[in-house]
Parts: structure tokens; sequence; C-alpha cells
């Protein structure tokens, strides 16, 4: 079976990566090397980082850098496949932070865990050898990213200094997507480093917060907000949800009223006409459409070849006969049928006749008896 053509193997794999390729897979759909140069010196494509680049019209999305060089990790894999795999390569440390939106950390070195051991020429990127299961690891618009307790915890161990780790954990705590006590938890085995008593991560976790510039009033309130809802009655759980949902009805509203105005629409739209125009100037090209032509071309002669060859006409016969027979006896049997009504209305005819000749014989018989009658008289 023929392959589809290069264009459209290479926008398939773009498409579920953020719009990005590398070189390695642009030449597993049948692009050279220096072919994808050349496209990149065209503006048909745009180089992104060594090795990675993204379809031309394209939006740049969020993290790119981070994204081209963890498809760098494995350039002739896809992302489906690497995240099929038991390791794929995983964002952590500063790099997690940042992809995870916590804190106010530098991450110019993106960083990622990797199950064996490798080599990076770039300055930019370094690689930890870990082993990670898969409960420390989640996805992040696509991309395997340690979670948030697993990030605390490397960046602990890595002896991040304690202002940085602080506003991690109060960005953690005060959007909602980590526990104190599980952030406590995690910080047990290191609150000594941190100047706290050895393995009270609670108080750490109440230090950090003050050192964050959240008053310990509020922590006290975050802890009982998000206690286990055994410890309390199911009156005052019920008032706590009633009393967020109402804080947070009005920011739900204005989200709903952004996301369906017109002006949120137009926006958009143009952040997606430029990927749907380069997409319509591909498929609508003279070269893709001789590609296409190209492609089909043999199926279509395969097409041709089989329905003119002798074997298919004979075997169309055989399946067309049994109603070519029906066809041609159809004539017979209503020349059968006409001739038996023919032949019905005939026999009638001759009943109606010798009918119609004994009413005549009994009329001309009493006709001969009157006037016998009349010659008596």
């Amino acid at each position: 079976m023929r392959r589809e053509h290069p264009i459209i193997g290479l926008v398939d794999v773009a498409t579920v990566q953020w719009g990005l390729f590398t070189t390695a897979q642009a030449r597993a759909v049948g692009f050279s090397a220096q072919r994808v140069s050349r496209l990149a010196g065209t503006g048909a494509i745009d180089r992104v980082r060594h090795g990675v680049y993204r379809v031309g019209g394209a939006p740049s999305v969020q993290d790119e850098q981070l994204r081209a060089a963890w498809l760098a990790i494995e350039p002739s894999a896809t992302a489906g496949e690497r995240l099929n795999q038991e390791h794929p390569g995983v964002v952590s440390h500063r790099s997690a932070a940042r992809a995870h939106g916590l804190g106010d950390l530098d991450a110019d070195i993106m960083e990622f865990m990797v199950a064996s051991r490798k080599q990076s020429r770039l300055n930019d990127v370094r690689y930890r050898v870990a082993s990670l299961d898969r409960d420390r690891w989640t996805l992040v618009d696509g991309l395997p990213v340690t979670t948030i307790l697993a990030t605390i915890d490397d960046l602990a161990s890595d002896h991040l200094d304690g202002g940085h780790l602080a506003s991690i954990v109060r960005d953690a705590l005060t959007s909602g997507r980590a526990d104190a006590d599980a952030i406590a938890d995690v910080l047990r085995a290191h609150a000594h480093r941190y100047g706290a008593p050895l393995g009270d991560g609670s108080g750490l976790v109440n230090r950090f917060l003050v050192e964050a510039g959240i008053p310990s009033s509020m922590h006290s309130l975050n802890r009982h907000l998000t206690a286990d809802e055994s410890s309390a009655t199911a009156t005052s759980v019920t008032e706590i949800r009633e009393a967020i949902a109402r804080q947070t009805a009005p920011l739900q509203e204005a989200i709903d009223r952004l996301t369906t105005s017109p002006t949120f629409q137009e926006a958009l739209a143009r952040q997606t006409a430029p990927l749907q125009e380069a997409i319509d100037r591909l498929t609508t090209s003279p070269t893709f459409q001789e590609a296409l032509a190209r492609q089909t071309a043999p199926l279509q002669e395969a097409i041709d070849r089989l329905t003119t060859s002798p074997t298919f006409q004979e075997a169309l016969a055989r399946q067309t006969a049994p109603r070519q027979e029906a066809l041609a006896r159809q004539p017979m049997l209503q020349q059968k049928e006409t001739t038996a009504l023919a032949a019905q209305a005939a026999h009638v005819a001759a009943a109606f006749n010798s009918q119609l000749s004994r009413a005549a014989e009994g009329d001309e018989s009493a006709n001969s008896s009157s006037n016998s009658d009349n010659d008596n008289d």
C-alpha cells in the first residue's frame, strides 16, 4: 500500500504536538533534512530550536521552548507514543514549577527527569536520571510534568532557598490545588534544613506562609476550610460551600460573559485564522493537488484494470445472469397471459352468442304459435 503524501503526514504529526514537529519525525514521513531546511528558509515552517520546527501559520503556544525541548528528548517518537511509555521524560524542578504557574522562580534552564543517563549539548537543558512512579507526574496541557507535591519535594531536596520555596507553597495553597496537610507531609523530611524542628512539616508550612505574606489567621482559616469533612458538622460544611459559591459566582458570571462575548469570539477567530489559512493554502495549492493526484492515480488504474478484466466480467455476468433470464422470461409470460385472456374472452363471447341464438329461436317459436292461433280463428 502506498503511503500518504509527506505533507499530510507532517500536518497530522504536528496537529497533536502543539503545531510542532522534529526533523526526525519529518524524515519518517518522507522529508529529507535538506528539504526541511529549505522549507524553513522560505518561511513555510518556523524553526523553534535545534531540530524542532513549527508549521507555518500555527500560533506559538505557552512554554513553547519547553515543549520543543521535551520533543527533542526522543525526536523520532511522537508525543502520543512517548506518553504511552512507562518513562516518557518528565518536566521537573524549576521548569515544573513554572509549568504549574507556581512561585516566581527563574527557569532559564529547562529540567527533565529521564529514565537513563542522557547528555545534552545545549546549555539550556538539564537531564536528571530518575524512574518516576506514575502518581508523581501529571499532564499539563498535554505535557508530562511532576505533580505539585512532587515538585515541592524535588525542589526542597535540591535545597532551593526558602523564599522561593515559600512562594511556591503559597501559590499551591491559595489556588486550591494542594492541601496544607499534604504539603506538610512532603516537607516533614526537609524541615530541619530550613530551620524548623526535625520532622515539623506543619511548622515549616506555617512559617513559609507568613514569609510569603499570608497572615497566620488566614492560614488557620484555610486549614479549617480544607479540613476533613468528618471533623465538621454537615451544616458547617454546607454553609462553607454555599459561602464559597456566593463568592465565586460573580467571577464565574464574568468569565461566562467574557467567553461568550463577540469580542472574545472575534479574538479567538483571529488566533485560529492563521492556522486555518495555512491549512487551506496547503490543501488548495497546485503542489498538493498534483501530489494527491499522483497518490490516487494508481488506485484509479487498479480499479480500471479490475473492472475491465475477463475475470471481473465473467463474475459480473454470473451475478447478473439470473436477473437477465428473469427479464427475458417476462415477454413470454406476458404473451401467455394475453393468449389466455383472449381465449377466455372468446369463450365468453361464444357463450353469449349461444344464448342469443337460443333466445332468438324461442322468439321465432312464439311467433309461429301466434300465427297458427290466428289462422284457426
